[in-house]
């Protein structure tokens, strides 16, 4: 109806989602027929405006399907299934495997899949492929007749080479073989995806978030190489934001400021330290392990080392530190209140008298761990007629309160959401969009205002109603990780 819900509409869903399914269609009528249903479609349609039903027939043609059924599951309803396969041996054997899927939304929609299911086993110091079986499912539940009598493997997936737009949930075996020996598969791809499904897991509460910790910890950072999975095991440990599903911010919840929490930061802290030192120089790992210390080095000896960086006492051979990587050094010393980290700001200000030095240098300043800091910042930002560009009022509040100040954003709680409705009546969309960054944290917080707020304010412009849905999505999930971590927890005493 509008340029807002266009705006809305538009994310990485849609082009994500898009390619994923194209691929899946792809392999589930074969490469073959969708080659020659897209020339099918290119020839028939060349120089005309075409619509979906256009598409889809060309395919259905070409493949001798009706593919209609399955634009509608795949391409006309929201969500994605969950996949998993269950399996028996006897003797060493394979007796039974099962293929199941779910939908966590509503309606629950069962969609047509065409799979690949890999059985691996450990050998020696690697991971061997032993079969693959392409099923073709639409149902609940499938068994897989063709597994039966395969050797037992020591692990199952099943969206082998990645056919599927799925996620999977790993039976027990297999994450207990992963959980100690994922660095033994020698495939990227399929190492790769299994990592992104064990931290699925642990995001959706399939597995703890300490068993994964432990996992990431030394299957992941002590031995993998792979420039994007390092990149990857970066944000499953830090998190893109401060409400994203992370090792570091559900442990923050649960354990922030006890000793645990610190013992779990010293063993990251030395782990990534030790593999920058030996990087080799000039190398993406070093690039990498030198982003990380950027990112969550938070330990007194962990600001040492970041405060030694940006003075230049302490260096490694082929990395070279440009003034953006001086910047975040400054802004993390800043928010954890390193001793001079003021002086060390206005340095850098001296020094960079760019447009983006200035928003790095308003960002600093506003991430202060002080109350009156912030305070001063949010009125400023929430005056009437307020001066600040929008480059500079978003550059400012997503300093403000970073993940490691979740107690000084929640003191705030009790004027984010008047100031939120003000902001999203005015003309200002993307002001108010933006100012979602100073939204309560309420996995870290009793006070749960964010889902009746939605519900009584249904009217929101799109954008920002759609924002607030994500947060308060993720919040969900953080709150059952949590929930998970304490059972356990109390299980074990």
């Amino acid at each position: 109806p509008d340029t807002l819900q266009a705006w809305a509409n538009f994310d990485g869903i849609t082009y994500g989602k898009g390619a994923s399914s194209m691929k899946q269609l792809s392999y589930f009528i074969g490469a073959d027929k969708f080659k020659l249903g897209v020339q099918k479609y290119f020839a028939k349609y060349a120089e005309s405006n075409t619509t979906l039903k256009d598409f889809m027939g060309s395919l259905s043609e070409a493949s001798d399907q009706d593919l209609f059924n399955w634009q509608a599951k795949w391409l006309q309803t929201s969500g994605v299934n969950t996949i998993t396969a269950n399996f028996q041996c006897e003797a060493g054997k394979v007796s039974k495997l099962t293929l199941t899927q779910e939908s966590l939304e509503e309606p629950r929609v069962r969609r047509p899949h065409s799979l690949q299911v890999a059985f691996l086993n450990l050998k020696g110091d690697k991971y061997s492929v032993n079969d693959k079986f392409k099923v073709r499912f639409s149902s609940q539940s499938h068994d897989v007749d063709k597994a039966v009598g395969k050797d037992c493997p020591d692990v199952v997936y099943p969206n082998y080479e990645d056919h599927g737009y799925v996620k999977v949930e790993l039976d027990a075996k297999t994450v207990s073989s992963l959980r100690a020996n994922i660095s033994k598969i020698e495939d990227d791809l399929l190492r790769r995806m299994f990592w992104n499904t064990l931290a699925d897991m642990m995001v959706h509460a399939q597995l703890s978030f300490e068993d994964f910790s432990e996992t990431l910890l030394n299957e992941g950072l002590k031995k993998e190489n792979d420039p994007f999975i390092l990149r990857q095991m970066l944000y499953s440990f830090k998190g893109r934001g401060v409400s994203s599903p992370s090792v570091l911010n559900f442990y923050r919840i649960k354990d922030g400021g006890s000793a645990e929490f610190d013992k779990v930061l010293k063993s990251y802290e030395d782990v990534v330290w030790s593999r920058l030192r030996k990087a080799k120089a000039g190398s993406e790992q070093q690039k990498i392990f030198f982003a990380m210390v950027k990112g969550f080095f938070e330990t007194k000896s962990g600001l040492k080392k970041i405060q030694g960086l940006l003075a230049g006492k302490t260096k490694f051979r082929g990395l070279k530190i440009d003034q953006d990587d001086r910047w975040q050094m400054v802004w993390r010393l800043s928010a954890l209140d390193f001793p001079n980290s003021a002086k060390m700001l206005e340095k850098e200000k001296k020094k960079d008298a760019s447009h983006q030095g200035k928003l790095s240098y308003l960002s600093a300043k506003a991430s202060s761990p002080k109350w009156e800091t912030k305070k001063e910042w949010i009125t400023k930002l929430t005056a009437k007629g307020q001066k600040y560009s929008f480059a500079e009022y978003k550059a400012v509040v997503r300093a403000l309160f970073p993940s490691t100040q979740t107690e000084l954003r929640n003191r705030y709680s009790g004027e984010f959401y008047d100031q939120l409705l003000k902001l999203n009546n005015s003309k200002d969309t993307h002001l108010a969009r933006t100012f979602l960054g100073l939204v309560p944290n309420e996995c870290a917080s009793d006070e749960k205002k964010l889902e009746g707020f939605i519900k009584q304010n249904k009217d929101l412009k799109a954008p920002v109603l759609k924002g607030l849905r994500i947060l308060n999505q993720e919040f969900e999930r953080c709150r059952k990780a949590i929930e998970m971590a304490t059972a356990k927890q109390k299980k074990s005493s």
